[in-house]
């Protein structure tokens, strides 16, 4: 008896020793923790704000989102850092790092000194409207550039997703490659859409000439669906694994559904992970 006591003893031990030394599969459930600082880089004039969150719990580096925004101000006046919890909680669940980085003003000066609102910019200010989004988009390739240089991000799991006047930058983007992997527009140009030509021009070039995948994601409650037709077509005819998808109404209003890509994470989340799945090298 006193020698099979010491049997289960070693055994128990034993196994004991190899459960502590096994490595531990991260937590990423919902519960799943994360870190969030802010951090400088430099962009076109001068130095611009973001902010970063990285998952606990794994090693780096890490796959990176970056996040375009829709905002009129500057990224730490535009309010609370938890606005964006809940889109950082379902990547970094997911195992990715997000960058949400800031970008210079979306206002500029017309002729004769008046200040101009990109989102309300009449047609006759189509030409400033676009002028102002090529400005905005060398901040994005500077961010972009920053974090794939950082030693937490996988340079080769880098993709990009925006949200309304985000979305364009990332369109714009797409356009020029940046070494990014996949881009995922919400709602890109819904605003601004009716009467500015030259911005439907620039995200119908956008589409065609990426060479890298394409998922246009808009909310059927968005103010207009043009963008999802139009440029969706664009996609459908270079084919897969581009794609573009129209969700059932999130929320009642135009304002509800502008959330789309900050709040539905759990509705087009599959359907993005999927798509990720289908381009990202594995």
């Amino acid at each position: 008896m006193r020698m099979f006591r010491t049997a289960v003893w070693l055994f128990l031990c034993t196994a004991a020793f190899f459960l502590s030394a096994a490595p531990k599969t991260p937590d990423y459930s919902p519960n799943s923790t994360f870190t969030m600082e802010t951090v400088a880089f430099r962009g076109v004039n001068g130095i611009l704000n973001g902010y970063l969150y990285k998952p606990l719990g794994r090693s780096e580096p890490f796959p990176v989102v970056i996040f375009y925004r829709d905002s009129r101000k500057p990224l730490l006046k535009s309010g609370p850092s938890t606005q964006f919890e809940m889109l950082a909680r379902f990547w970094v669940t997911n195992g990715y790092a997000v960058f949400i980085p800031d970008h210079q003003p979306r206002t500029t000066a017309a002729k004769g000194g008046e200040s101009i609102d990109l989102t309300v910019a009449g047609s006759s200010e189509d030409d400033v409207l676009v002028q102002q989004l090529q400005e905005i988009n060398k901040d994005v390739v500077a961010a972009t550039e920053w974090v794939k240089a950082q030693a937490f991000a996988d340079e080769s799991h880098v993709i990009m997703m925006g949200t309304m006047i985000g979305a364009s930058q990332t369109i714009m983007a797409a356009e020029k490659g940046l070494g990014v992997k996949a881009f995922i527009p919400f709602s890109p140009g819904t605003l601004s859409w009716s009467g500015h030509p030259m911005l439907q021009a620039l995200l119908r070039r956008g589409v065609r000439t990426s060479k890298v995948p394409i998922f246009i994601i808009q909310t059927q409650n968005d103010k207009s669906l043009a963008p999802s037709a139009i440029l969706g077509k664009e996609l459908m005819n270079k084919g897969a694994p581009n794609r573009a998808k129209v969700f059932p109404p999130f929320g009642v209003s135009n304002e509800e559904a502008r959330n789309f890509a900050l709040t539905g994470c759990s509705i087009w989340g599959p359907d993005v992970i999927a798509f990720l799945k289908d381009v990202l090298p594995q």
